[in-house]
């Protein structure tokens, strides 16, 4: 049984659901949150992965060498990166490594298998950097998840 808080949060989305008839623009700007901050004490950093943009999320001093790969969610059509930061703050946090998030493009504008290319290329780069393979922790929420 749902409580309180959590059907009073269904009932907020529901009144306030995106019009998927609308403009484009408009139902991928009811996604964006770029309110979100890292949690304090997180450096973030800009990265050109061979092209796509990426940035690393780091909390603190790691204690592994692993590297966390995070592609984000939003179905490929909104979201970003930089949107991941709060989420990549916390992986960063609780595994003790450092996190990249992939920016990868976005449909309508970029096709399939666009983002799958882009989250493949940051992979190479990493690996190119010098990065062993077996250090790579890939995982993503929702659509990145795919």
């Amino acid at each position: 049984m749902p409580s309180d808080e959590l059907k009073a949060l269904l009932e907020l989305r529901w009144a306030n659901k995106p019009d998927p008839t609308g403009p484009f623009e408009k139902l991928r700007d009811a996604g964006q949150d770029p309110g979100i901050e890292p949690r304090p004490g997180t450096t973030c950093e800009r990265v050109d992965a061979d092209g796509v943009p990426c940035e690393w999320v780091i909390w603190d001093k790691p204690v592994t060498e692993a590297i966390i790969v995070y592609l984000h969610g939003g179905g490929y059509y909104r979201s970003s990166g930089p949107e991941s930061r709060m989420i990549a703050s916390n992986l960063s946090k609780v595994c003790g490594s450092r996190c990249f998030t992939v920016d990868y493009r976005l449909a309508p504008e970029h096709k399939f298998p666009a983002a799958v290319e882009d989250a493949f290329a940051a992979y190479r780069w990493l690996l190119d950097e010098g990065v062993l393979a077996r250090d790579i922790v890939v995982c993503g929420s929702s659509a990145g998840g795919g």
